[in-house]
């Protein structure tokens, strides 16, 4: 159910919720067969707790009380996969088949999104590339707009760009990893989204900062190059 939920994101949310769903429920079954109705992890989980009880203190201010009931709704599901998604790994090999199907994922968006600009529509979903300002190109892949693919790449490139420098995989799953964040940042560049290069910007001082990495200053200019000429 969690690989399917990493895989399928991009392509049909129905899939992904399918996904949660089984997930959720697979996860309350085997603490009551189990007889374990302890917490996790007690810091995080309060921490998670702890979040959600701040949220619901927007409800009071709210002038569209409905969406606000919706948005909490959703924070609660969302924080409940994170804590059930948490007892499912266990073990290097656990770890490596997720991050393959989030590649997975990765791959069929920027691919997709390729494709919707060269042919004129995603194979996936059949959307048109979004027309900007002075007549600018945008892909959004299978994704409703360009920003949500952008904030969909924000994620991966980054976590394709860590496991690459940091994590020590083995000789395959590297070479996978240099391919994945180089279809990632060519289709995130598509979508000409500037929030989504200054997140990148932050990420990347962060790495920066705490692995001493100096292959972020060149990419930032090299960043700046591409920018200016696209």
């Amino acid at each position: 159910a969690a690989l399917l939920m990493a895989g399928a994101f991009p392509v049909s949310f129905a899939l992904f919720n399918i996904g949660a769903v089984i997930l959720f429920a697979s996860l309350v079954l085997r603490r009551i067969c189990a007889k374990n109705f302890s917490v996790f992890d007690g810091f995080l989980d309060g921490s998670v707790l702890m979040f959600f009880l701040i949220s619901l203190l927007s409800i009071f201010n709210s002038q569209y009380l409905s969406m606000s009931l919706e948005g909490t709704h959703k924070l609660l599901r969302y924080l409940l996969l994170f804590i059930a998604a948490r007892e499912v790994f266990d073990g290097r090999k656990d770890l490596e088949a997720m991050i393959g199907a989030l590649l997975l994922g990765g791959w069929i968006a920027g691919l997709d999104g390729i494709l919707q600009l060269l042919l004129g529509e995603d194979p996936i979903r059949g959307r048109t590339p979004s027309l900007s300002f002075e007549s600018l190109i945008r892909i959004s892949s299978s994704f409703p707009n360009p920003n949500n693919l952008a904030g969909y790449l924000c994620f991966l490139i980054p976590l394709a760009y860590a496991l690459w420098r940091y994590a020590g995989f083995r000789r395959v799953l590297r070479v996978l990893l240099i391919s994945s964040l180089a279809l990632f940042a060519v289709a995130l560049a598509l979508t000409y989204a500037r929030s989504a290069a200054i997140a990148l910007v932050g990420v990347g001082l962060i790495f920066f900062f705490l692995k001493k990495d100096r292959r972020i200053p060149a990419a930032m200019v090299l960043m700046l190059v591409i920018g200016a000429l696209l």
